[in-house]
């Protein structure tokens, strides 16, 4: 298993020759994205947008940050959903990618059992279970931790996927989970099945917001495509990008059908699948019109560690 920044450095010396290429000769391709709710999207995108008529393309999920790390290694994966991070990351290591647009503000939250807490300082000397240690969820939550004055060591257990977040949360002794919808949402009804009352106690972007004195949320992630790409297909990223606002409205005014699709795509159940959406912050934003907020979340990344994101401060240039 790759660590993160094993994966980093494994994946710049890959790509030095290719540089994450969708090849213009191909006639249909496949864009990736977690197992989460910004990637429905992508699908209703696929299935009803204008996009698709200029190349054809289908999408698919990676299901751990493992498989992503392998997938942009071998090239399987080519243009995808990653955490905004990775991007910034391998452009630092002089990869031509650009951050395309940001698809969530935000789509963590502390979910607890029994009564709610509604603060991060409420999590002070609480055991807390999450997935994915170094990765997005866990950053997020370091800083926030650090700028509140809270000690979180040998207080956090991590596991490799939500979904396993989520058993240990309830057949455990844990009294919070950091999750990410819809396994959030889902968290609720399994925890009625299994006669534990869980609750949701407050939506991460939420305690950014309050703690940065923003309101704007998280710039949590988004679509990383090559400069390459951006070139020789910016009419199909220009008319995607009209389908992804489109796709937007669609998914708040269908949500029973837009669970429908997203079932392809993630483990959870329909009725948690259709409570997610309100909880994601679903946006679809070029990263060029939002790049002072990304930068300023991603600054606050290379403060934590500069190592993250590649080792220097990201700039302008990461947004193409």
């Amino acid at each position: 298993m790759l660590k993160r920044r094993q994966f980093i450095g494994a994946t710049a010396a890959a790509f030095a020759a290719t540089a994450l290429p969708l090849r213009a000769a191909d006639s249909a391709f496949t864009l990736w994205g977690p197992p989460v709710t910004p990637t429905v999207l992508l699908a209703v995108a696929a299935q009803m947008g204008e996009a698709r008529k200029i190349r054809p393309f289908t999408v698919k999920s990676w299901t751990s940050p493992d498989q992503l790390r392998a997938g942009l290694l071998n090239k399987s994966i080519e243009i995808s959903i990653v955490p905004s991070y990775v991007a910034a990351n391998l452009r630092a290591q002089g990869q031509p990618v650009i951050l395309h647009n940001i698809m969530t503000r935000g789509l963590l939250a502390v979910m607890s059992k029994g009564k709610p807490i509604t603060d991060l300082k409420d999590l002070a000397g609480q055991k807390l279970v999450m997935p994915f240690k170094g990765d997005m969820p866990d950053l997020v939550l370091q800083i926030l931790a650090k700028r509140a004055g809270i000690d979180l060591t040998n207080l956090v257990t991590y596991t490799a996927t939500p979904p396993e977040a989520v058993t240990l949360f309830l057949q455990k002794d844990f009294p919070h989970a950091l999750l990410p919808e819809p396994l959030a949402s889902a968290s609720i009804l399994k925890g009625k099945q299994e006669g534990v009352n869980v609750v949701r106690s407050f939506p991460i972007d939420k305690i950014w917001n309050e703690s940065f004195g923003t309101q704007n949320g998280i710039a949590q992630a988004g679509l990383m495509v090559s400069e390459t790409v951006a070139k020789e297909q910016a009419d199909f990223l220009t008319a995607l990008d009209k389908d992804l606002l489109a796709a937007l409205d669609w998914v708040a005014a269908n949500n029973k059908s837009a669970a429908e699709i997203a079932a392809n795509y993630m483990p959870a159940p329909m009725p948690a699948l259709e409570r997610a959406f309100e909880h994601s912050a679903l946006t679809a934003l070029r990263a060029k019109d939002i790049s002072a907020e990304i930068l300023q979340f991603l600054g606050e990344m290379y403060q934590l560690n500069p190592k993250i994101v590649g080792g220097k401060a990201p700039d302008a240039s990461l947004f193409g």
